[in-house]
């Protein structure tokens, strides 16, 4: 039976559509992945917690030259105020001063990667209790970790304190220097580190000389 014309270009046209509504996509096609916040690994340290000898910290932070004496690295209390210290909207940002550093290299983590960090961070706020005398990573995604630990001088075992707003510039603004790109502009690594002040917990005034760094994360 031969269909008359107007039918059968209506099923002619409502066949190519469906066949547009459900073709996969290409691989030309654009894939973006938005990650959670619990894609962030933090990490927590007791005050009684050794140090994790495989901490990625350790490595990183011992490659580096020694850090200028701060200028002030008295455990006692001897100002008034903290300085420095700061509350925006519940997040947190304690740290101040030090310039930056470039440590980037094929070894280092994705710029991507650290991104999603800065993404993420935000929303949840806090702030990360740290003891001298040690090197620990603070945060990490991916490839991407950034850790602290105290400079020459300053005494061990004495508490100071990291906001989530310290570690998000430290490593939006390595990107802005230091980040690399491929070609096309996608992909590249960052690596970086430089030195800061970070209030006393105990002593109110004090603050202790500090590195932070942002290198290649455990197990990448």
């Amino acid at each position: 039976m031969q269909l008359p014309t107007n039918l059968l270009t209506f099923l002619l046209t409502f066949s190519s559509f469906l066949t547009l509504i459900t073709a996969a996509p290409t691989a030309a096609s654009p894939v973006v992945v938005v990650a959670a916040a619990a894609d962030i690994t933090y990490h927590t340290s007791p005050d009684n917690d050794p140090n994790d000898p495989n901490d990625p910290a350790i490595a990183f932070f011992s490659s580096l030259p020694p850090a200028p004496l701060p200028k002030r690295r008295s455990p006692n209390p001897s100002s008034p105020s903290v300085t420095g210290l700061a509350t925006k909207r519940g997040n947190q940002d304690y740290c101040r001063g030090g310039g930056y550093f470039n440590a980037t290299s094929d070894g280092s983590p994705w710029v991507a990667d650290c991104r999603v960090i800065i993404r993420n961070i935000a929303p949840k706020g806090g702030k990360w209790h740290y003891m001298t005398g040690s090197q620990r990573t603070l945060v990490s995604h991916g490839s991407c970790a950034l850790g602290i630990e105290s400079t020459d001088g300053v005494p061990p075992a004495l508490q100071t304190l990291v906001g989530d707003l310290d570690i998000a510039e430290w490593i939006r603004k390595s990107i802005d220097l230091f980040g690399t790109t491929t070609k096309g502009g996608e992909g590249g690594k960052v690596g970086s580190y430089g030195d800061t002040q970070c209030p006393s917990t105990h002593f109110e005034g004090d603050e202790y000389g500090m590195r932070w760094g942002l290198y290649r994360a455990k197990g990448w």
